[in-house]
């Protein structure tokens, strides 16, 4: 059993998935780092493409962190627990830095600069996988007078009002 670490996409955990990872985090706990069969899928010898190394993980559940490693197999969390004596393409020194499946931004102001710069740069470099939009004003649905409206509003920001619907923004 796997958790999806879906970074790419920028998708949020779902429950289900920070259920799992809470699970890998307390048996690692719990059995200090001596894994049991079936709870974590075994890493093939000592290939990671990415270990992050001595962070402070929280599960995204409420629950209280523990400090661990973590191994990366592609975009899937293969290992958790004590990685020391396993190599890895990419290596993340996490000391002192907190490691969780992501944080939802609850109030984003982030409609305008995404259609620039899609990226989302500012909101990931700050760990944020969700972004929940609308708070003043809507992209949509738009008629033909809103978008004029929202042409002549912008600021420093510049972008051509395309759409109509919230689908096609």
């Amino acid at each position: 059993m796997v958790t999806k670490l879906d970074i790419k996409k920028r998708r949020p955990i779902n429950k289900r998935d920070a259920k799992i990872f809470n699970e890998k985090l307390r048996a690692a706990h719990d059995i200090q780092f001596s894994f049991e069969a079936g709870k974590f899928e075994k890493a093939n010898s000592k290939d990671f493409d990415v270990i992050i190394s001595n962070g402070i993980l929280y599960d995204g559940l409420g629950n209280e962190p523990i400090k661990s490693d973590i191994g990366i197999t592609g975009e899937y969390i293969s290992q958790i627990g004590d990685l020391a004596t396993y190599t890895s393409k990419q290596h993340i020194d996490a000391a002192n830095m907190v490691v969780a499946p992501g944080f939802i931004n609850m109030l984003s102001w982030a409609t305008q600069p995404l259609l620039v710069d899609g990226r989302a740069l500012s909101d990931i470099k700050q760990g944020v996988t969700l972004e929940i939009m609308g708070e003043g004003n809507s992209m949509g649905p738009l008629n033909d007078a809103m978008k004029i409206s929202m042409k002549e509003k912008q600021s420093n920001i510049k972008y051509d009002v395309t759409w109509t619907t919230l689908n096609e923004y």
